[in-house]
């Protein structure tokens, strides 16, 4: 790797400009991200990192990204979207670098020059910081951040591992991919992608026969086991969930691969997939005919999750959001294919290639960030994606606004319903039919209110039922929220009936409103005397 200290000219000036970018754009992302309130599986996510509730696993993901915002929301106050962003904030801007240093090893190889090999690695992480699905994941605190910068990690280590061999390559690249399934089960795809790359390259193909791959799998075993242990002790519930219960749905429509293969033209920018696709069937060729091991490695470690998920996508849907670790490659291959591009003599041809993909990246990504200011008129427009209706609407952009006035509101309820109860109160808990509801006025609410959800089981969302207690809440009282109106209010309240002596009826009713115009409502409904079933609904 070509050090720091010897850099001169040219080669040294990528290298500081590229580090007063990643300053800039951490600094305004670490405002921007104050702006906005927390989306549902954010505040879910920070549920998961309560006292009481912090564990080696969960039922819905792996436990990586609990203890991420528990560090972090300790050392900067559990109380803002600020402090439960920043891990996704660090993350994707440590994966700049790791994409900063990879393109600039694999170009440095290729003889091309300090200078190109710089430059390949100044363009590589400025595509991390402006392609639309990194920049949307450096300001949005899932699984995915974590997720994402452990496989890109992954991904480099192992290559270092492979070239040079070394035992501490192996190990740490064994590590990175033990965070990598502590974030998230989608790391596991890494095996297949770069064992099928070690089995044809005729190069890398004596790994196979020695021990020093296996300790690297077994370090990331012993990572993994405390979620292990958890799951062990739990039903496998974060298995069971992941590996079966979120695929029993499955039937053909023609939405779903439109979606999987439509999306990333969006999500990525049209540029990036382009050059990516291209990418993919250039390494191959390469790899045929000139033995260019980075373009292969690259290009197997993308298409093998592309491939995989684009088959699945005939029977179901397919998030968008589940390829962006192995996209990474993509923004490694891109930068390095330009410098070969321009050592070839086609400087036009190359510096028409990166305004053309950097742009639109960018581009895309500016909108997404005026998002906030364009949300009424999104609104007005009344869109729904027909793949997906529920979960891809313009309708759900109200969702930017009344969690703050709603967390009061609740709270301004809850002390004054728990006032009425005199000088021997029977106690009294918040309830909601959403997961992501509950946890959003959890959050909102300025003591941070403890909530239970009130539902039958789906999903997602289902690890209020390793917390809730209801059999330790008999004879207390409760305010129920809920978003539902019309016959699903009314079948929310006929629910309620059954398990409280007295429900209010008519409900509460708090309206949301923007500049005096009415966004959303919620049904905020008092119910009296719980008999301490558990809730089969």
């Amino acid at each position: 790797m070509i050090k720091f200290r010897i850099l001169e000219g040219k080669a040294k000036r990528y290298v500081l400009a590229f580090a007063l970018l990643l300053v800039l754009i951490v600094l305004f992302r670490s405002w921007y991200s104050n702006t906005l309130p927390l989306a549902g599986d954010e505040a879910y996510h920070w549920e998961w990192s309560r006292p009481g509730h912090l564990a080696f696993g969960y039922y819905d993901h792996p436990p990586l990204t609990a203890y991420m915002i528990r560090l972090s929301t300790g050392l900067f106050g559990g109380g803002s979207e600020f402090s439960v962003r920043l891990p996704a904030n660090i993350m994707l801007a440590a994966l700049a670098v790791v994409s900063f240093m990879f393109a600039s090893r694999i170009v440095s190889r290729r003889g091309l020059g300090e200078v190109a090999a710089m430059r390949a690695g100044f363009f590589a992480g400025l595509l991390v910081l402006v392609t639309p699905m990194f920049a949307f994941f450096s300001m949005y605190m899932s699984t995915d951040p974590p997720l994402i910068f452990f496989w890109g990690l992954t991904i480099y280590l192992a290559y270092i591992a492979l070239d040079s061999g070394r035992w501490g390559s192996w190990i740490l690249a064994g590590l990175a991919f033990g965070f990598a399934l502590m974030s998230k089960f989608l790391a596991l795809f890494l095996v297949p992608a770069l064992g099928l790359f070690v089995l044809l390259s005729k190069r890398d193909r004596k790994w196979l026969a020695r021990p020093q791959p296996y300790v690297a799998l077994l370090c990331a075993v012993i990572v993994a086991s405390p979620m292990l242990w958890w799951n062990a002790r739990n039903g496998w519930a974060t298995f069971v969930f992941n590996f079966a219960l979120r695929h029993k749905e499955q039937s053909f429509s023609w939405w779903h691969p439109f979606g999987y293969f439509a999306g990333p033209l969006l999500f990525l920018s049209p540029g990036v997939v382009v050059m990516a696709v291209a990418g993919i069937w250039r390494g191959l060729r390469d790899w045929r005919k000139h033995d260019d091991r980075p373009a292969f490695y690259l290009s197997v470690s993308l298409a093998v999750p592309l491939i995989y998920f684009g088959v699945v996508s005939f029977v179901r849907s397919v998030g968008a959001h589940w390829l962006t670790g192995a996209w990474f490659a993509a923004l490694v291959y891109i930068p390095c294919r330009w410098e070969t591009m321009a050592s070839e003599g086609k400087k036009t041809r190359c510096a028409l290639s990166r305004r053309w993909v950097i742009g639109m990246a960018l581009a895309i990504t500016l909108f997404m960030h005026l998002v906030v200011y364009l949300a009424p008129r999104l609104l007005s427009m009344k869109w729904a994606y027909a793949g997906d209706p529920s979960r891809i609407s313009t309708e759900k952009i109200s969702e930017l606004y009344g969690w703050d006035e709603l967390g009061e509101e609740v709270e301004r309820e809850y002390r004054e319903m728990l006032g009425t109860q005199g000088d021997s109160p029977a106690g009294l808990f918040l309830i909601c039919d959403q997961y992501g509801l509950a946890a959003n006025v959890s959050f909102y609410s300025p003591s941070k209110l403890r909530t239970h959800l009130w539902c039958r089981k789906r999903r997602h969302g289902e690890n209020y039922r390793f917390w809730d207690d209801f059999e330790s809440l008999e004879g207390q009282d409760a305010i129920f929220v809920t978003k539902a109106s019309g016959r699903r209010l009314q079948s929310r309240i006929e629910s309620l009936d059954e398990y409280f002596g007295k429900v209010q009826d008519p409900p509460g009713l708090f309206v949301v409103e923007e500049k005096g115009v009415p966004i959303r409502a919620f049904s905020v409904i008092k119910c009296y005397d719980f008999d301490g079933r558990i809730p089969e609904l």
